[in-house]
């Protein structure tokens, strides 16, 4: 994408140690955002634009955080710490955009398709350069899908 962000454009980026994360950085950096960071473990990550990057320590699960999980709960599935963060920030006056997507491939191509929450998910994988183009769409038109949940994969 040629275009830039809107030089106030804010993008918080949660879980930022992870795969995702670390691919999109770079392409909403170059788009000119400025990024908030938040991961588990900061010193995991070296600050790429000290200007335009804050990195936050935190872990999205914790109450003080974000209202995450209560002590003691257990989990049934892997995927359930995700979906009760996601169900945090549905339920609070953000304006989000979830991003829900298959496996990752490492795929020079661009192409894929979203579907809705509650919307049958349609196909599997999704490479990274896929989703960070979805992500770039998305923070340069802010009301873009503003508060859905979409499911991403290959088209």
């Amino acid at each position: 994408m040629s275009a830039g962000l809107n030089p106030s454009s804010k993008v918080l980026v949660l879980g930022a140690n992870g795969q995702v994360a670390r691919h999109t950085t770079p392409v909403l950096l170059k788009a000119g955002a400025e990024l908030t960071l938040f991961l588990r473990r900061a010193g995991r990550l070296d600050n790429p634009d000290p200007s335009r990057v804050r990195i936050v320590e935190g872990d999205v699960l914790d109450a003080a955080a974000l209202r995450g999980r209560q002590p003691g709960e257990k989990y049934r599935s892997v995927l359930d710490p995700f979906r009760d963060s996601a169900a945090l920030i549905e339920g609070s006056d953000l304006d989000y955009t979830i991003l829900r997507p298959g496996w990752f491939t490492r795929d020079p191509e661009v192409s894929y398709q979203t579907t809705q929450k509650g919307e049958p998910f349609r196909g599997h994988d999704v490479s990274l350069n896929s989703v960070s183009d979805l992500i770039l769409k998305l923070a340069l038109n802010p009301e873009m899908e503003l508060r859905c949940s979409l499911g991403v994969s290959k088209r």
